[in-house]
């Protein structure tokens, strides 16, 4: 059967000028590292400078912290970053990371026997590491579950969990801080809070110029909420704690599950697993940090039978994005929910990442900067760890019709194939993909390619429908054209 193909808008426009969305396409996963070799437990990740993803993760046998970057389409060849400390390694909890521009700190614990914290730095965006730092000043406590957030500048702001030394008695979280780039750390401070922390829950910190949140699971009698410690210091003093998770989850075994916090604006927004109403349950909620007051308190998808955990929020402005495991009874996925109207539209949009992927995924993580996405996870099925990128994608808009065309378009049917050659009005640098109205991608030139007179063609076989070009430029700007085949 003859197809026709029409060109619906005849212009390119900017995400950014968009009022719509037709969701967040993903692209297709990469591999970091070799799986055989380099194992897959609990990875993290950041964006170093013109968001190039740093990623981290650990093996169990030997114990080792494993990094690489990406370059271009595929990542570097891991390397071993931990030098003479062996980190703890289990799958609920393990190192982190942090950065700004080039400079990255990746903090860890060592055996929670006798756990102390340690930092290694990096200055080049992880291409080198400096050695191991200690982190904590303590000589008859543990320094356990080290978190870490970078200032503006390069200095790290690390909070870990002290404890007594014989079966983690009297655990309390404290905050350091560096103020000569990580090469030493002043002595801890210990927010006001009441009860003790949640022996074995990791905490997180978030950070703005202004606010600093210390976020941590509490235990006052075997309740087991979130809490938040806020300071207007620098992390100097933490004089206000408050209960920021009012799910009444009494538990006298440990969760292991930490929260995850951004402070955007005035708002500390947050997620994380309680199990109250009991079933395990990821949630999202707002705090005013001037005056502790809650705005948001819910579930994000409190549907189907199935135990939700580990989640993990990451966003700037309006645009938010959550991750989190999924149980569905058999296998494991990862979840993952975005909003452009800030917290109140979490949970409206629900994607499964790795649906289709075989095997169980676990412990995914989130980072968001110009429109996009960013996310690891543990893929079983090959032992791997999985990098794989999502691209907030706009609608066609009625007041788009006039914006000024920056890249051009040919289109034809060429044996039952769309055939489009692109090429632009000016010289720039950009990846070119083809996708579908559901948001999947078809088609992709992978790499970087220099636009201007030059054109590049993308054929495809395709059915009756509605796909976009879609062009994502070096300097942050997502342009688009609609096309629609019809029979």
């Amino acid at each position: 059967m003859k197809k026709a193909i029409y060109i619906i808008l005849c212009v390119l426009f900017p995400i950014i000028s968009v009022s719509q969305t037709t969701g967040v396409f993903w692209g297709s996963p990469i591999n970091v590292g070799v799986g055989a070799t380099h194992n897959n437990i609990y990875p993290r990740l950041t964006l170093t400078n013109n968001d190039v993803p740093l990623v981290i993760w650990e093996d169990n046998s030997p114990a080792l912290i494993y990094s690489a970057r990406k370059t271009g389409t595929t990542f570097s060849t891991p390397l071993s970053i931990n030098g003479g400390a062996a980190p703890y390694v289990v799958n609920w909890t393990g190192p982190e990371i942090g950065s700004s521009g080039d400079t990255a700190f990746v903090v860890f614990m060592t055996a929670i026997a006798n756990s102390k914290s340690y930092s290694v730095r990096t200055i080049d965006g992880g291409l080198t590491f400096s050695d191991t730092v200690r982190i904590d000043n303590e000589t008859n406590r543990l320094a356990s579950f080290p978190t870490v957030e970078v200032m503006p500048g390069g200095n790290p702001i690390v909070a870990y969990m002290g404890s007594d030394t014989i079966s983690m008695i009297d655990p309390k979280y404290t905050v350091t801080k560096s103020l000569d780039g990580g090469a030493s750390f002043l002595p801890a401070v210990e927010p006001v809070t009441p009860g003790e922390a949640c022996d074995c829950c990791p905490a997180t910190l978030a950070v703005s110029e202004n606010t600093q949140a210390l976020i941590f699971r509490n235990n006052i009698s075997n309740l087991r909420e979130m809490w938040a410690s806020f300071s207007t210091d620098t992390c100097a003093s933490f004089p206000i704690s408050t209960n920021i998770d009012t799910t009444n989850w009494f538990v006298a075994s440990c969760p292991a599950s930490a929260p995850s916090g951004e402070i955007i604006g005035d708002s500390l927004v947050y997620t994380w697993m309680s199990d109250g109403t009991g079933d395990a349950r990821v949630y999202i909620g707002t705090v005013n940090v001037n005056d502790q007051q809650v705005g948001q308190h819910r579930q994000i998808y409190p549907f189907g039978i199935y135990t939700q955990n580990f989640p993990v929020i990451a966003g700037k402005g309006d645009t938010l994005g959550i991750v989190w495991l999924g149980y569905n009874g058999t296998s494991q996925d990862i979840l993952f929910s975005w909003s452009l109207t800030g917290a109140a539209g979490i949970g409206a949009n629900v994607d499964t990442i790795t649906k289709g992927l075989t095997g169980h995924q676990s412990r995914p993580d989130l980072v968001f900067n110009n429109g996009k996405f960013h996310v690891v996870y543990s893929q079983a099925t090959g032992t791997q760890v999985h990098y794989v990128e999502g691209m907030i994608v706009p609608n066609v808009s009625v007041e788009e019709i006039n914006s000024a065309p920056i890249l051009n378009f040919t289109s034809s049917i060429n044996n039952g194939s769309i055939e489009i050659q692109v090429n632009s009005s000016k010289e720039l640098k950009g990846e070119i993909i083809l996708m579908n109205a559901l948001g999947q991608q078809i088609k992709k030139i992978p790499a970087f390619v220099k636009m201007g007179s030059n054109s590049y063609t993308i054929n495809h076989q395709a059915s009756p429908g509605i796909y976009f070009v879609v062009v994502s430029t070096d300097d942050g700007k997502v342009y688009q054209n609609k096309i629609v085949v019809v029979k």
